[in-house]
């Protein structure tokens, strides 16, 4: 009876003050004055590499304070809110009066009247918090994404005032009372960060040598001696950060250079941008003094580093700037540059590329448990440390390596040609196995990756899975590449190209003992200098382009280079030995030169046209992977004698006779004239016309006939002959 009193008491209270509340309702619908309505709450947190940032501050109504970033990178000198309906109409756009900036991170937003209130409530909004620019009159959330934003500062200083960031919310609002707190905005950058580290030499420079052999080397003149820009960044954007702006966004060059002090790093910033044009692949160029040990003498170095690697390392980012993107450049210099600033030596480096931001946690879980990585998928170029961050509630360990393994060939079946891949595990207890060492008492906590440079020649594959003291697990995958490495896929007969010869065809099953290479291997070099074979190569572009044609250069200087991507043709493309650059016709069919074989090559699904002959460098860099011990290929090369790309010079694998030389020359084996005035073999060595009357018909040793001088049953003259094998850059 106690209990329906006070019910009865309660219910006449609630008669008395409705007319009250229908009052108030009423004068706000019918604009009768304005009073307030209620607050709205948001948490903002910007990403930082710390974890949860302190938002620094400007003025969103008094101007702007300096920010305590000294890059500027978390600062907020203005606020825009943008609340729009599920079917993104513009819903309230708060004025800048109606916001206020509460101690570093909670956002205030007053609403003004009761209909606005009556308007949101209930309703499924999708809150957009713009931050540090003004996108003017809005009115659909579309319109709010394709807004363009541009700063062209990006180019001029080194530490722009303020970064555009964006962060959105869906939420269903429910008013209790005046003070609703709605949760977390992870405010997202428009900009990517782009960070070039002072480059690592060799400890006692990059080794040189004198007329006399005598060793010295090239060191830095001083700390102003390393300076850097950047080519090909992106001064535009829209909102929307899941596309790239693509009309009227060409992109710019840094014009300046800025100086890196030893230990240091220089910074630049660029919006998103995705090119498909190699000339405007967004990279640093380098520009170092370095000065002789021996003589003091200085002079200045031009290297080319793209930012993200290329289409090996990384398939599917290396033509793109992403948006809120760090992207962490460390070059390894073993070599001297080109001391001609528009024709920099091209270096694919170590590099790093991650979320510039870390995944936050909400204030409203605060108090949870919780176990996130920074990184699920981490690239290790010609590295064997690497760190990454993560955040957790408690302690963290390495609960189980799942697999380390590689690529590994080997032929497919007894008898037959092919080669096939497989996966080659590495056991726990052998020294190439990766360690991990957890930090859970650092700040930020993280996990130290330590694994061998790959000695094999073949990236390295490896899954951990990582567990905290609740069971929480996270999955980690590494890639890990070491400076020269092989890839490789079979040459499929569904690639082959019309009317290109095949030494030995797809359905040919002859020869299989000693031509069994039926694969195509991409070798990539990812750093030049002091080689595995003893030798020192610089990489570089060897090619030139005549008549549509692909051509490798034949002076000295280009044979000493190695592309820094390039694929062997499979064992289809011997061809038997013929001249270096003079073709002729045999019975109607047409024997083509070395030169022109390559030219007109196609196999694997790379057109003809882009093949060419190998370099001097090349060749040597070949034969020393087919012979080194831990290199996964083996018969590159088989027969005595093959064409380089220098003009009439082949290398010797094999000394049959006395004409051949010594095994490893490259020689001068002139193509001769119709007189053979310029045989420089038989004018050097005083050899007379070399007469052979079994021989004539069959190109298979080094002299063969001249069929412009077949009389009888017998030939007047041999000449040098080699086999050939095409490349092709990738």
């Amino acid at each position: 009876m106690k209990r329906n009193k006070l019910t009865y008491i309660w219910f006449f209270f609630m008669i008395i003050l409705l007319p009250l509340f229908s009052g108030c309702t009423s004068d706000t619908e019918d604009g009768e004055g304005e009073m307030d309505a209620g607050t709205i709450y948001l948490t903002l947190s910007t990403p930082s590499s710390e974890g949860i940032a302190t938002i620094t501050r400007g003025s969103i109504s008094e101007g702007t304070k300096p920010g305590e970033d000294h890059l500027n990178e978390n600062t907020i000198h203005s606020i825009e809110v943008f609340f729009f309906d599920s079917e993104g109409k513009l819903i309230w756009k708060p004025e800048t009066s109606s916001l206020s900036l509460k101690g570093n991170t909670k956002l205030e937003i007053s609403v003004p009247s009761m209909r606005l209130r009556k308007e949101l409530s209930d309703a499924v909004v999708q809150i957009y918090v713009l931050v540090n620019h003004s996108a003017g009159e809005i009115n659909q959330l579309d319109e709010l994404k394709q807004h363009v934003i541009e700063n062209a500062s990006f180019l001029e200083k080194s530490v722009p005032q303020q970064f555009v960031m964006l962060g959105n919310l869906s939420k269903q609002l429910h008013f209790v009372g005046k003070e609703n707190v709605l949760g977390n905005i992870s405010l997202v950058r428009l900009a990517s960060k782009i960070e070039s580290k002072y480059p690592t030499f060799p400890t006692q420079g990059i080794k040189g040598y004198n007329a006399l052999g005598e060793e010295f080397f090239y060191l830095p003149v001083d700390e102003n001696a390393v300076e850097v820009r950047l080519h090909n960044i992106y001064t535009k954007s829209h909102l929307d950060i899941s596309s790239y702006l693509t009309m009227d966004n060409e992109p710019k060059d840094v014009k300046n250079f800025r100086v890196i002090p030893p230990k240091g790093t220089a910074v630049f910033y660029s919006y998103s941008g995705e090119w498909k044009e190699e000339s405007k692949q967004t990279y640093l160029e380098y520009r170092i003094q370095l000065k002789r040990s021996d003589s003091g003498e200085v002079d200045t170095y031009y290297y080319a580093i793209p930012i993200a690697g290329d289409s090996s390392v990384n398939p599917k980012g290396y033509n793109k700037v992403n948006a809120n993107h760090h992207y962490f450049i460390n070059p390894v210099i073993g070599q001297l540059g080109s001391t001609i600033e528009k024709s920099p030596i091209w270096l694919n480096s170590q590099f790093i590329i991650q979320d510039w931001s870390i995944k936050e946690l909400s204030t409203s879980i605060v108090q949870a448990h919780y176990f996130m990585l920074k990184e699920h998928e981490v690239y290790m170029a010609n590295t064997d440390q690497y760190k990454v961050q993560f955040v957790a509630s408690s302690k963290v360990r390495t609960a189980k390596i799942k697999e380390v393994w590689y690529y590994a060939w080997r032929q497919k079946e007894a008898g037959k040609k092919d080669l096939e891949s497989y996966k080659e595990y590495i056991n726990s207890y052998s020294y190439e196995y990766p360690r991990f060492t957890i930090n859970n008492n650092t700040t930020p906590k993280n996990i130290e990756i330590s694994s061998p440079i790959p000695r094999n020649f073949s990236p390295r594959y490896i899954t951990v899975v990582f567990e905290d003291e609740y069971g929480f697990q996270e999955e980690l995958t590494i890639k890990q590449y070491p400076a020269r490495y092989i890839t490789g896929r079979r040459s499929e007969e569904s690639q082959k190209f019309k009317g290109v010869y095949y030494t030995h065809d797809y359905n040919d099953d002859a020869g299989t003992n000693s031509q069994n290479n039926f694969n195509l291997f991409a070798i990539t070099t990812l750093a030049g200098g002091e080689e595995f074979n003893g030798k020192k190569y610089k990489t570089g572009d060897p090619t030139y382009i005549k008549d549509g044609k692909v051509y490798t250069y034949e002076d000295k200087e280009h044979n000493q280079l190695i592309s820094p991507n390039f694929v062997v043709a499979s064992q289809r493309s011997i061809y038997n030995r013929v001249m270096y650059n003079r073709s002729y016709n045999y019975y109607g069919q047409t024997i083509m030169s070395a030169r022109e074989r390559c030219a007109t090559y196609g196999e694997g699904g790379y057109e003809p046209g882009t093949w060419r002959l190998p370099t001097e460098a090349e060749i040597e860099y070949l034969n020393a992977l087919q012979n080194d011990y831990y290199s996964p290929i083996k018969d590159l090369f088989r027969g005595p004698n093959y064409w380089s790309g220098a003009s009439y010079r082949y290398h010797i694998f094999m000394a049959i006779n006395e004409y051949d030389g010594y095994e490893g020359a490259f020689g001068d084996y002139r193509t001769p004239n119709a007189d053979f005035s310029n045989d420089s073999y038989s004018i050097y060595y005083g050899r007379g016309v070399v007469w052979d009357r079994s021989n004539y018909s069959i190109p298979n040793y080094l002299g063969f006939a001249d069929p412009a001088y077949i009389s009888g049953s017998y030939s007047s003259h041999y000449y040098y002959s080699a086999y050939v094998r095409c490349v092709r850059d990738i």
